[in-house]
């Protein structure tokens, strides 16, 4: 793991935003290609007006072989010329709006997923212990805990292509 870290997180389903989340103000598009068959994820992420942040090539894994609490995570950062190369790599999209979200304390990233998962929400949170991540308390913004379900990860998110009831 010389060039890989272990990223800690925990993920749940929301039924719409917090309510005190301002959508109109400071998103982030994410625009991830899944490379079919393979481990790998070529992201873009853009500021709300389209103008690009960051292009990366992410490779993660489960850590634990089935918690979807640590996994493995090694990302590369690329410029425009190494970014349009893997453009030409067959994948499955998926775009969401990252919202920053403060709730006690605690920083999150809110997921409004766009396309046929319209309506899908999702909140996660980092951590960096292992003890940190098992005293988070629910948060009272959730519907369920969805951090070992591994429909709601992205490799798998991006097969469905129909509109779904969460």
């Amino acid at each position: 793991m010389k060039y890989a870290k272990i990223e800690r997180e925990r993920r749940f389903l929301l039924t719409e935003p917090p309510s005190d989340l301002d959508l109109n103000d400071g998103y982030q598009r994410i625009i991830d290609r899944y490379m079919i068959g393979t481990r790998l994820r070529l992201r873009r992420i853009e500021t709300a007006t389209g103008d690009m942040i960051d292009l990366k090539l992410t490779q993660k894994y489960d850590a634990d072989g089935q918690s979807g609490e640590r996994t493995i995570i090694t990302n590369f950062y690329l410029n425009e010329a190494e970014y349009t190369l893997l453009l030409s790599l067959d994948a499955q999209i998926l775009t969401k709006r990252r919202y920053r979200y403060h709730w006690q304390g605690q920083r999150w990233s809110i997921d409004c997923f766009e396309g046929a998962l319209q309506g899908l929400v999702l909140a996660e949170i980092e951590f960096d212990s292992d003890q940190a991540m098992a005293a988070l308390e629910f948060p009272t913004f959730a519907k369920t805990e969805v951090t070992h379900e591994a429909r709601f990860t992205g490799g798998v998110l991006v097969t469905i292509s129909t509109e779904q009831t969460w």
